[in-house]
């Protein structure tokens, strides 16, 4: 199975312009939501998921997210990481708070895909999101905005750093 994980950095835009994605089962979609590639699965936690309710499958990339994803909702999340998986990730990534992302990319891993990548900048960029004006009533402004001081719950640094390594140990590939 192929598994496109896309972020929602600025750059996802260049990194999908003009591609062809057909090669991919399955191409998961962090916390943002919309029509600019044509995706089936929404991976993200509770408080981003009605953006994405229409979508085929939902991923929970929180252990305790799913109950509360079902009551928005009323769908029931088709993959959702345990709390075994994630003590897994905080351990090889040293980081206690990963971004949904990085979790995503780990839950496709678990699955045993080949794991594509794309829109991820690690927040190097002015914009956290690539598309500023998305709608998302539930999160606060500074997460629209790129402040490094806002986001302390993420080690974006270790984060970044387990990426990299990642990519050049093989275990996925950034989308050329």
């Amino acid at each position: 199975m192929n598994i496109l994980v896309c972020g929602s950095a600025p750059c996802f835009i260049s990194d999908t312009k003009n591609k062809d994605l057909s090669e991919f089962d399955k191409i998961v979609r962090v916390n943002a939501w919309d029509d600019i590639i044509k995706s089936n699965v929404w991976a993200g936690q509770p408080h981003v998921v009605m953006e994405a309710r229409d979508a085929e499958e939902m991923w929970c990339v929180t252990p305790n997210g799913k109950k509360q994803i079902y009551s928005l909702t009323g769908r029931r999340v088709d993959y959702s990481i345990t709390r075994q998986e994630t003590g897994k990730l905080h351990v090889d990534m040293d980081n206690k708070g990963p971004t949904s992302g990085m979790v995503a990319i780990w839950m496709a891993l678990n699955l045993g895909a080949n794991v594509s990548v794309c829109g991820f900048d690690f927040y190097e960029s002015d914009q956290a999101y690539y598309n500023p004006d998305l709608p998302f009533p539930n999160i606060p402004d500074n997460y629209l905005k790129n402040d490094r001081n806002e986001r302390k719950y993420h080690n974006l640094k270790n984060e970044k750093e387990w990426f990299l390594k990642k990519i050049n140990l093989g275990y996925f590939k950034y989308l050329k």
